[in-house]
Parts: C-alpha cells; structure tokens; sequence
C-alpha cells in the first residue's frame, strides 16, 4: 500500500488560508487536474442549469475576483 501518509503535512495548519487552497490547488495539479476527476450527473445536471442561467442573463454575473474578494471579507468578518 505503501508509506503512510500523515495528514495534515507537517506545518499545514500554520499557514494561512489562501495559502492552504494554494497547496491544495498544487496537489490537485500533480494527480493530473481534471482529468483526475469525473462529474457526477447531478453536478453535469447543475452546471447545465448554471450555464442557461447565466446566457439567459450574461449580466447578472458576478466577476471572479469580485466573488475571491466578497468570499475573503467574509472570512475575515467571521474570524472576528
């Protein structure tokens, strides 16, 4: 089976957020990204709805830095 893995890495919980996704996104990465993945058919089923909602509406879209922003002050309002 091989060497056992400890979880979390040694100095994980020391890093910040961003940093972690970062890490994680590395990792994902390494074990081949999307094509290490499969969608299930209820997430094919929600990304169909998404993406009718968003060619019937383009403009109600919401940037992605915008939402990275919104999602980081929530964080932080909620870490007091």
């Amino acid at each position: 089976m091989g060497l056992p893995i400890k979880l979390p890495p040694p100095a994980f919980e020391e890093l910040d957020v961003a940093r972690k996704l970062e890490y994680i996104d590395r990792i994902y990465e390494l074990v081949g990204g999307q094509e290490a993945g499969h969608v299930t058919d209820w997430q094919a089923t929600i990304l169909e709805e998404r993406l009718a909602a968003h060619q019937s509406n383009p403009n109600d879209a919401t940037p992605w830095q915008e939402s990275i922003e919104r999602a980081r002050a929530s964080l932080r309002k909620s870490r007091g």
